[in-house]
């Protein structure tokens, strides 16, 4: 298991990536978002098919187990934080750590890169296995593409691993208006395009939205090729502060895990 290290101010925080997605440590995070009771916070907020444990030894080398939390929880606890503090540490996890580990597997800290100078060997026997991890599951992914059955288009999820299309959003935000509107407002902000319904690079770069191109057959015109706008969790959290939503109550139960 690759375990990596954070600093967020006096505080660390460890992450794990399992099949290219991050888990984060349940005791680290819940300490950083000012939690009293970090196991009574994890059963409050938190959904148990995100939390995963792992095996470890503590300071007396005794074994014990670690609980990570995948990321639609970890915003569940920013959510339900009342430090001001939480809204930075979402900026560090969203804007640096996730767009980093989507990009590369990992996140590089300058002590990562230090240590990867001085030990050349260890750091290929890593990426030679994550290599590996990531042809298997490049392989499971198109195995799960060919038995998926076609689905209608409609505008609905067609993603549900952690991606909502654009009329979701909406809802799931709970604005005022719906899907066109919602196109148009973003063009305002400047976040999508003033000529077309898609995002800047920018901030599909920051890993808050995805494109996707769906080949639709017609009667009459052939194939026609349409761009599907996806919006990941962190897109969601980001546009729930944009547009002045909330999420106090805790995330909608629609399954975008």
């Amino acid at each position: 298991m690759n375990i990596q290290l954070f600093n967020f101010g006096e505080s660390q925080f460890k992450v794990v990536v399992e099949n290219g997605k991050p888990f984060f440590c349940a005791q680290d995070v819940t300490k950083i978002l000012g939690y009293a009771n970090g196991r009574d916070a994890i059963q409050r907020h938190c959904q148990k098919d995100g939390v995963v444990k792992h095996d470890s030894t503590d300071s007396l080398g005794r074994p014990i187990q670690i609980s990570y939390i995948n990321e639609g929880n970890l915003y569940r606890l920013i959510f339900g934080s009342n430090l001001p503090e939480a809204v930075k540490f979402e900026s560090i996890v969203c804007d640096e750590v996730l767009p980093s580990i989507r990009k590369t597997g990992m996140y590089m800290t300058d002590l990562a890169i230090s240590n990867a100078i001085s030990d050349p060997d260890s750091w290929i026997m890593m990426l030679t296995e994550l290599k590996k991890e990531r042809q298997q599951r490049n392989a499971l992914e198109a195995e799960n593409k060919t038995l998926k059955p076609k689905a209608d288009f409609a505008d609905r999820v067609i993603d549900t691993d952690n991606k909502v299309d654009i009329g979701q959003a909406a809802k799931l935000l709970k604005l005022p208006f719906g899907r066109n509107i919602f196109f148009k407002q973003l063009k305002e902000k400047g976040i999508f395009f003033k000529n077309r319904n898609e995002p800047k690079q920018e901030y599909i770069q920051r890993g808050y939205f995805e494109l996707r191109q769906h080949i639709v057959p017609t009667e009459h015109h052939g194939d026609l090729s349409v761009t599907k706008v996806l919006v990941n969790q962190p897109g969601l959290y980001w546009l729930s502060k944009q547009f002045g939503a909330s999420f106090k109550e805790g995330l909608p139960t629609l399954n975008i895990l």
